[in-house]
């Protein structure tokens, strides 16, 4: 069942549209409350006259929009709750894709719209929500034309609440002092800080394009009423939810851009919209250590790594952004291999099985080094009825070479490194992935630190790996506890910019015979960390493989030779 919750003013004039769409719906298992906040319009009149259906919950007197929308979700009880806007017109189809979808992917706790501007439909409102460390929201594709940019499911940062879908579970987990949004912002960013809370707690949004809803813009609220709220409540909700380590260093981008408003609304002083805005901001510097105190309640986010001495004014949020192109798939795979026809079949079942049940594009790139064996002959044979799937034949030049190459191809929004033997499991990806939308360009697997499992590895294995991380540390990696582990992502922008910046595995590289591993992983690190991109490090699952290649003489001596150049490489200014 599902509870659909639409907040209403003084909405005599929009609820019949709204209701007749509800009215509409493919999917019927729902019951509507319409929570009148005080209205003195007729909307009473209408709903007992005109929608019998619809169960009305009267409140005494105007309290404003958080308020009734909490006093809906406290009054309904169905597993789903939706928000809806009494200024929209849903498509018929709208309920049954938005709550579908949480039904086929039950890792996501809210579901978005795709939101178009009633009087403008082929123009966006929101085709998921986002947030700049600076502490402003905005809404993805806002006043675009619609040419298909946003038509895939994909993760977003969070929903706009004038059309979203939540697990009440999930609204359960977040709810403060018995209230799901915090009253305390009254009206405009309630849903923002609510979705700055889900992503604290590890609850994702997913978006569904074909859950289609048409909205009057601020038609209820009005604009100089937007203008105030977003005044006070950008830095509100910024300094509720921000986690330390960022806003110790992104405060600074948070008093830039309140300074910018309040300049540009002094430069508009004659219009109401931009008086309204700077009573907002007065009243929200007075509401500031009521909100400072609130962060006692907030659960620690994930830490970034010590030595991220940076933060950029970038969007937390996952999914086509910042005018990537619309073709471009939301995660590459790369898997380099040589001579790996044993493993490499069972490891493709297991990665495009896993790709086929995500909401989200992809493509793996199995880039082979110059295989003798049948290992190409098994890619050929799936290409055909595997659209997503790419070969890259390359010369054996070994393996640093190899996945230089594969990077370089990608065309993921994010690309994944993982090895043939597919010791750390595909499904590890999940581990990996939120971590881009709290900033980070660089996030790659351990096996070591709490939470890492290591299987079946000998004890030998292990103290080898030790001693080597030691060396790294001390010569150029310090913090980082495990720079050889194959499961590495990283952002496309950070991709193509280190691997085309490598030395001692690029074009001109001396070719590596054989199978041996090499330390290309330090080199590609050190470069992240050098040219200031962040770098988290996540404990992950990691199985030993008794067909493992690497010999522990060779291997090591040439690991360590290759730790030595990425410093000697540094000293001399060739990065």
């Amino acid at each position: 069942m599902i509870d659909i919750i639409i907040p209403n003013y003084n909405g005599v004039a929009h609820l019949p549209t709204c209701l007749e769409a509800l009215r509409r719906q493919t999917r019927r298992d729902f019951t509507i409350t319409v929570v009148d906040d005080g209205s003195t319009d007729g909307s009473l009149v209408l709903l007992a006259r005109d929608y019998p259906e619809v169960q009305v919950l009267a409140l005494a007197e105007n309290n404003g929009f958080v308020r009734a929308v909490n006093a809906g979700i406290a009054a309904t009880k169905a597993p789903f709750v939706v928000l809806l806007n009494n200024d929209t017109e849903a498509t018929p189809s709208w309920l049954a894709a938005l709550i579908g979808a949480l039904e086929q992917w039950p890792m996501y706790a809210f579901a978005a719209s795709k939101l178009m501007l009633f009087e403008r439909r082929d123009t966006f409102h929101s085709a998921g929500d986002g947030y700049r460390s600076d502490g402003v929201p905005w809404s993805r594709g806002v006043w675009q034309h619609d040419t298909g940019q946003y038509d895939q499911v994909e993760p977003v940062f969070g929903p706009c609440a004038g059309a979203a879908a939540y697990r009440r579970s999930a609204l359960d987990q977040l709810a403060e002092a018995g209230q799901v949004f915090d009253q305390d912002l009254g009206m405009y960013c309630e849903d923002v800080d609510l979705n700055l809370r889900a992503w604290r707690r590890g609850l994702r949004t997913i978006y569904v394009p074909t859950a289609l809803v048409y909205h009057r813009l601020s038609a209820s609220g009005g604009a100089w009423r937007a203008s105030y709220g977003c005044g006070r409540n950008f830095m509100l909700v910024w300094a509720k939810n921000m986690p330390a380590e960022l806003a110790r260093r992104a405060w600074p981008a948070l008093v830039a851009s309140q300074l910018g408003f309040a300049l540009h609304s002094l430069w508009h002083i004659r219009e109401q919209a931009a008086r309204a805005r700077l009573r907002g901001q007065l009243d929200g510097l007075r509401a500031l250590p009521q909100f400072i105190a609130k962060r006692r309640d907030q659960p620690p986010a994930p830490s970034p790594q010590p030595s991220a001495l940076s933060i950029r004014n970038r969007d937390l949020m996952v999914g086509s952004q910042l005018g990537l192109d619309a073709v471009r798939p939301y995660l590459s795979i790369v898997i380099p291999a040589y001579n790996e026809e044993r493993r490499l079949p069972t490891t493709l079942r297991q990665v495009l099985g896993y790709l086929a049940a995500q909401p989200f594009t992809s493509e793996v790139i199995v880039a082979d080094d110059g295989s003798t064996d049948g290992t190409a002959a098994i890619v050929d044979r799936l290409l055909p009825t595997q659209p997503t799937l790419r070969l890259l034949r390359l010369d054996h030049r070994g393996k640093g070479y190899t996945v230089r190459a594969g990077a370089l191809a990608a065309q993921g929004q994010y690309v994944l490194l993982c090895d043939a033997d597919m010791a750390t499991p595909i499904t590890e990806w999940q581990k990996l992935a939120p971590f881009f939308q709290l900033g980070y360009d660089v996030v790659i697997g351990s096996r070591e630190g709490a939470g890492a499992r290591r299987v079946g590895e000998p004890w030998y294995r292990h103290v080898m790996g030790r001693v080597f991380n030691t060396i790294v540390q001390v010569v150029a990696l310090p913090g980082i506890e495990d720079t050889q582990c194959g499961f590495k992502a990283f952002t496309h922008a950070a991709a193509h910019d280190l691997f085309s910046r490598v030395q001692l595995y690029g074009d001109n590289a001396r070719p590596v015979v054989g199978a041996a591993v090499t330390a290309f992983d330090v080199e590609v690190l050190f470069l992240a960390r050098r040219l200031g991109y962040r770098i988290r490090e996540v404990p992950t699952h990691w199985e030993y493989g008794t067909e493992t290649k690497v010999d522990p003489l060779r291997d090591s001596y040439r690991n360590f030779r290759d730790v030595l150049a990425v410093r000697a490489n540094a000293l001399l200014g060739r990065y």
